[in-house]
């Protein structure tokens, strides 16, 4: 589980004497648990042990992660916060760390989007530890209280008490267990939410000592005049009974659950559970691990001392100290018999718990290590300069790199089906790095969360934009299309477009099991992308790849690069598991943006190399909202046109010539204005003539919609619409026809607002529907533009250039591949999928189906909120990953039609 913990006001944890703060999280299985907490207080410091067991509900079954390379996944900000600690639990899928402001939050570990918040400490969460073995999250805070949490369900359980107010803040939490089975018996026989004899509850003893809830020192900012209250003592608190605290659970859009109010026990340490003097400084980190086959605690202090504990039910005993001279111990991890000490000033100290040696002092830099990571045979260690460092086995660096802007607080690793780096910053940032090369492999899971997301990083940094200035990059950008798809297990060829223009990338992943009667697929998709340039508008470079909360940014990613790598990895899981019964033709153009130059005439040269086709997929759109899956069955036709008015005269002064000359501007304010009536109504003379009327059955389709679309999702419908009729402003977005305007006029000095320019020129769009003609549109245009044109008595001339037609489509949702599809999307996102048309065109579509004799189904897999074609164009990773499974589903299902 992903989360991250906010708590108080921002807190300034720079790496500086009292404050470096780190912590190592550990967990050991077993039945019987003792929770350790070391806490820290300026004058002295502190020791505490708590036993308790409780028996939870069974986690939820690990899911899947997918592994990738040394670059970060996804960074979720905690905005204006520190991250200060973090934990990663796979079973319950999500991901957790600890920073400076009091809401928990929680990251789906899979789609690395905000799964809900957690609320309940009152000052900087300072520490967690996970508890899979009881499905809990153990949170520690500048308010001195422990809080746990159920984690499958994010409810709080206990809140856990120090017996008075000057225990200062918990820097540091470590799990252990390790008792007989006569105690393991006794740890499933408290249902959920029972309190353990040996600690103190508020609910159950009126004569327990008063719960004191002291302000943070460090993290709440308080007044000269507040700070007495750090030493108040009990006579100034309530008593126990009335100072029980609820906490809440506030979800954000993809949670759900009970309401946020729940009932959470209070418990309370007790004095004979304190270990007085443990270090003389702030403990900062803590471990446990094995000396001599025995588990051990292990504490680092500022001190600039290592100590060993041996454990039991009740005390904790000193085994061994290190002197490390090396300055305040701020980071532990452990591996096996070793544990490796980050110190203040940037020194790595390795030790060997068996002989109690020092057996390697490590020097990267100067700069302070606060936290360190085990994974496998490698470690990782983060800096105060926001650096992330990989050591070998060796104890070499591998390779060093820019983790974050500013501090590095946090770290935490998991290895499920991949290979990964969580870490934490005070730049308010949590970052996720996968370990792996970036080269995917047809045999490898292509996830999004593995080589996948970097192969689309590689695609996305080619800015393949279908002009001059871009052509040779638009042709790198295609081998790379190609290796790529190879590398996944296809036979993959360029093929040449028109001359001066991009070429096309064929690729066929053949069946694993030839036969003459095998289905073939024919998937159609872009490469090419419209320009950036209004790149000061982004949040990051367009053409770098990033992650945030779940979604992936750059251009490209959603129109059309990202569903295309979808279909291809989903493919190429079929094929390196030997279950690909169908041959899935790709054929990815570079000219989509600007018309598809070139496309036909090279579809039809290579019509022989590409075969038969049964069925063709197309992903070139989006969903209606935001939450509900689509599956299109309309596009509309375009044409694009431009119209110019000219004049023999040069730019005249208005003052001086005015009247006597004809306009070039006013005559085509005049010319447009012929083209619509007053209620927006097309006037081109038989524009409406074969406009087939919508069926009864496909109007009930938008009921249907507008219908799953309650409430928020309803306005979202008709965002930006004059209609209030939701169902009106829908069909007319998306079915009806419509004819769109964009002027423009020539100045040689533009400065000057008084002149007459010479031309004016403006672009025309028509979207065009069933069952309108696309020759006969363009002639009924012209037609109608040159008659009001005459009808002007103007000395200007007029020219109308056709620049781009694609004609309209509309699929058959009565088609088994429609209705094949349509099941695995329901059987992927749990809910039947919106029927809907799209309102904008794809030229090659309707051509394919002509072409090869076969119906199209379209596939969206992006949001109404992806922003194709706009700044910070983005797509959430779930979605490229559902679509690979709902693709690898239907082609699976494909053979048995």
């Amino acid at each position: 589980m992903l989360s991250t913990t906010d708590a108080g006001s921002r807190a300034q944890v720079v790496v500086a004497d009292d404050f470096a703060i780190c912590w190592s999280l550990t967990v050991i299985a077993a039945a019987r648990v003792h929770l350790y907490a070391f806490v820290a207080f300026p004058t002295v410091d502190l020791a505490s042990v708590v036993d308790f067991t409780s028996d939870l509900a069974d986690r939820d079954s690990p899911r899947q992660l997918v592994p990738g390379s040394q670059q970060p996944l996804g960074q979720d900000p905690t905005p204006s916060h520190s991250c200060l600690d973090q934990a990663a639990d796979t079973g319950a899928g999500a991901t957790a760390a600890g920073a400076a402001q009091r809401p928990q939050r929680v990251w789906d570990l899979q789609t690395l989007a905000l799964r809900a918040r957690l609320t309940g400490h009152e000052s900087a969460v300072l520490a967690l530890q996970l508890v899979p073995e009881r499905n809990w999250l153990i949170s520690s805070s500048g308010d001195g209280t422990i809080r746990v949490w159920h984690t499958p369900t994010l409810l709080g359980l206990y809140v856990i008490h120090p017996p008075h107010d000057n225990i200062g803040d918990i820097l540091s939490l470590a799990w252990w267990i390790d008792l007989p089975p006569a105690f393991h018996l006794e740890a499933h026989s408290h249902p959920i939410g029972s309190v353990p004899a040996h600690l103190a509850s508020t609910q159950s003893a009126a004569s327990s000592p008063p719960i004191h809830r002291a302000p943070n020192k460090f993290f709440d900012g308080l007044s000269i005049a507040d700070r007495p209250r750090l030493r108040t003592g009990p006579n100034t608190h309530s008593s126990s009974a009335t100072s029980l605290v609820s906490l809440s659970r506030e979800f954000d859009g993809l949670s759900s659950g009970a309401s946020a109010q729940e009932h959470v026990i209070e418990l309370q340490f007790e004095d004979s559970h304190m270990a007085l003097y443990a270090h003389y400084g702030y403990i900062y980190c803590l471990a446990v691990g094995k000396s001599n086959d025995r588990n051990v605690l292990i504490s680092g202090s500022g001190d600039e001392q290592i100590k060993l504990w041996t454990m039991s039910h009740s005390e904790l005993s000193p085994l061994a100290t290190f002197d490390s001279s090396s300055d305040a111990v701020l980071a532990l991890a452990v591996r096996n018999n070793t544990v490796f000490a980050g110190h203040q000033g940037g020194v790595i100290r390795v030790w060997d718990l068996d002989t109690f040696t020092c057996v390697r002092d490590l020097r990267p830099h100067s700069i302070d290590i606060l936290t360190i990571s085990v994974l496998g045979d490698d470690f990782y260690s983060g800096a105060a300069d926001g650096s992330l460092q990989r050591w070998d086995k060796a104890f070499n660096i591998v390779s060093t790199w820019p983790g974050h802007s500013e501090t590095v607080l946090a770290s935490t690793t998991t290895s499920l089906n991949g290979r990964f780096l969580i870490t934490g910053g005070n730049d308010a940032v949590i970052k996720i790095w996968d370990i792996l090369d970036d080269k995917p492999s047809a045999s490898a899971p292509t996830g999004f969360q593995g080589p996948m997301f970097h192969a689309l990083s590689k695609l996305v940094s080619y800015r393949t934009i279908a002009n001059d200035a871009n052509r040779e990059e638009c042709r790198q950008g295609a081998f790379y299309l190609k290796r790529l798809l190879r590398d996944l297990g296809a036979e993959s060829c360029v093929l040449s477009g028109a001359p001066g223009r991009n070429p096309i990338v064929l690729a066929t992943f053949k069946a694993n099991a030839g036969g003459p009667a095998r289905k073939r697929v024919l998937t159609y998709g872009h490469y090419d992308v419209v320009a950036a340039d209004d790149a000061d508008n982004w949040q990051h470079d367009p053409f770098e790849m990033s992650g945030k909360n779940g979604w992936l940014y750059g251009r490209g990613v959603s129109d059309n690069k990202g569903p295309m790598l979808a279909i291809a990895a989903a493919a190429s899981d079929l094929r390196a598991k030997q279950a690909l019964d169908v041959d899935m033709v790709m054929v990815i153009e570079g000219e989509e943006e600007t018309g598809s130059a070139g496309f036909q005439d090279a579809i039809r040269r290579n019509r022989n190399l590409i075969g038969d086709i049964d069925v063709i997929l197309v992903s070139n759109s989006y969903w209606i909202g935001e939450d509900i899956p689509c599956l299109t069955f309309g596009l509309r036709g375009v044409i694009h046109a431009t119209i110019t008015i000219k004049s023999n005269q040069p730019d005249l002064h208005s003052g001086m010539q005015g009247g006597v000359v004809s306009e070039p501007l006013v005559d085509m304010v005049r010319l447009l204005a012929s083209l619509t009536d007053a209620d927006g109504r097309v006037r081109i003379p038989g524009f409406l003539n074969d406009v087939r009327k919508l069926s009864q059955e496909e109007s009930d389709l938008y009921d249907t919609v507008i219908e799953r679309c309650k409430g928020d999702a309803t306005e979202k419908l008709h965002m930006h619409s004059h209609i209030s009729d939701p169902k009106r402003s829908l069909i007319t977005r998306l079915v009806h026809f419509l004819l769109a305007v964009d002027l423009e006029f020539g100045l040689t000095q533009r400065i000057l607002q008084t002149l007459i320019p010479s031309w004016a020129s403006s672009s025309v769009s028509i979207r065009i529907v069933p069952d309108q003609s696309l020759l006969d549109i363009v002639e009924q245009l012209k037609g109608h533009l040159n008659k009001a044109f005459s009808s002007l008595r103007t000395c200007n001339t007029l020219s109308v250039d056709i620049n781009h037609v694609a004609d309209w489509w509309l699929g058959d949702i009565k088609s088994p591949y429609f209705d094949a599809l349509a099941d695995c999307i329901e059987a992927a996102w749990g809910i039947k999928p919106l029927l809907i048309r799209e309102g904008g065109s794809i030229p090659s579509l309707p051509f394919l189906e002509r072409e090869f004799g076969a119906d199209a189904v379209h596939f969206p897999l992006g949001l109404a909120s992806d922003a194709a074609h706009l700044a910070d164009e983005r797509i959430p990773m779930i979605n490229l990953d559902r679509g690979r499974e709902i693709v690898s589903a239907w082609l699976t299902a494909l053979a048995k039609l």
